[in-house]
C-alpha cells in the first residue's frame, strides 16, 4: 500500500515546500500522510480561517452598520421625525402670529382715519334763533363772563372802535358796514369786561354804533364748525316810537347746511319807545369746517337802529 502512495507523498511534499512557513523533516512521510488524511489532527493552516470561522462570524454582515442602522440610525431619530413639520414654521409661523392678525386690517387707517375724525364734513347743520326784549335790570352785561369763547363791543369812544376778547382769536369779527355808521355814547344799556383788547378792562360803557337811514346794514361773522354747537348773543337797541318793524336780523351758515333764520326788529311782544334793548340768540352748528355764521343787521325804517355787543360760548 505504501509503495502505491509514494507519488502522492512526493506531490504533497512539493506543495508544502512551496507554501510559506512550511518545512520538510527527515523521514517526513508521516507528516505527509497526516496532511493528506482528513481524519488526522490538523495544524494551523486548517484552524486559522475555516474551522474558527473568524471572517464569516465577525465580518461586516454580522456587525456592519446595516444590522444596527435601522434600529438606531437616521430612520428613527432623523430630521423627518423632529423636523419643521412638527415644530417648524407651519406651527408657529405667520399663520398664527403674523401680520394678518395684528396688521393694518385691525389698526390701520380705515379704523382711525379721516372718516372718523376728519375735519372736512359732518352730517347736517343746525341753526335756530330767538328774539326778546330784556329788562334794563340785566345791565351792565359782563362780556367776559358770558363770552367764554369770544365777545365783541362796537363803538367805545368812536364809530370805528372795536374791542374784543384778547384770547378769543377774533372768532367774532368787527364786520363790514354798507355805509359809515354813527356813534352814540348815552345808551341805557351798558357793558363791562376784564380780558379785552385793545382796552383790557372796562367797568361799564354805554356806547355803540347806529344807522339812521333805511337800507343801511352791517354784516359780521362768528366762527363755526361741525364738532360743537355754539351760542351767539347779539345785543341791539332801537328807537321807533312804536312797535312797528324798523329792521331785520338774518343768520346764514356759510356752508348752507341749514336754512337761514330771519327775525324782525323789534322782536315780537316788544313795547314801543325810545332806546329799547333787544337780544337775539342763535344756536348753530355747521356740517363742515372751517365755517362761519354770518349775521346781517339791516335798518328798514324808523329813526335809528344800533349794534352794541355780542358774546359767543
Amino acid at each position: 500500500m505504501k509503495r502505491a502512495r509514494a507519488p502522492i507523498h512526493a506531490a504533497l511534499g512539493m506543495i508544502i515546500a512551496a507554501s510559506p512557513g512550511c518545512s520538510l523533516e527527515s523521514g517526513g512521510s508521516a507528516d505527509f500522510e497526516s496532511l493528506a488524511d482528513p481524519g488526522r489532527d490538523r495544524g494551523p493552516l486548517h484552524t486559522t480561517r475555516e474551522d474558527a470561522g473568524l471572517v464569516p462570524d465577525t465580518g461586516s454582515p454580522d456587525s456592519a452598520a446595516s444590522d444596527e442602522g435601522t434600529d438606531t440610525g437616521a430612520g428613527d431619530t432623523s430630521a423627518s421625525d423632529t423636523a419643521s413639520a412638527d415644530t417648524g414654521v407651519i406651527d408657529t409661523g405667520t399663520a398664527d402670529t403674523g401680520t394678518p392678525d395684528t396688521g393694518s386690517a385691525d389698526t390701520g387707517v380705515s379704523d382711525t382715519g379721516s372718516t372718523d375724525t376728519g375735519s372736512d364734513t359732518g352730517t347736517t347743520g343746525l341753526l335756530t334763533g330767538t328774539g326778546m326784549q330784556p329788562s334794563y335790570s340785566i345791565f351792565p352785561v359782563n362780556l367776559t363772563a358770558e363770552g367764554t369763547l369770544d365777545w365783541a363791543h362796537w363803538g367805545r369812544g368812536s364809530a370805528t372802535a372795536f374791542d374784543h376778547k384778547a384770547t378769543g382769536g377774533t372768532a367774532i369779527t368787527s364786520g363790514t358796514p354798507s355805509a359809515a355808521p354813527n356813534w352814540y355814547g348815552g345808551y341805557s344799556e351798558s357793558f363791562s369786561w376784564s380780558d379785552g383788547t385793545p382796552l383790557t378792562t372796562m367797568p361799564a360803557t354805554s356806547t355803540g354804533i347806529f344807522f339812521d337811514t333805511a337800507g343801511k346794514n352791517i354784516v359780521f361773522t362768528s366762527a363755526a364748525d361741525n364738532a360743537s354747537t355754539r351760542t351767539l348773543k347779539v345785543y341791539l337797541a332801537w328807537n321807533a316810537g312804536s312797535t312797528s318793524t324798523m329792521g331785520t336780523i338774518t343768520a346764514h351758515l356759510s356752508d348752507s347746511s341749514a336754512a337761514d333764520w330771519m327775525g324782525n326788529i323789534p322782536p315780537p311782544g316788544a313795547a314801543g319807545g325810545g332806546n329799547v334793548p333787544a337780544i337775539y340768540t342763535f344756536t348753530y352748528r355747521t356740517a363742515s369746517k372751517p365755517a362761519t355764521v354770518n349775521i346781517t343787521v339791516k335798518q328798514t325804517g324808523g329813526t335809528f337802529l344800533s349794534l352794541l355787543s355780542a358774546t359767543l360760548k
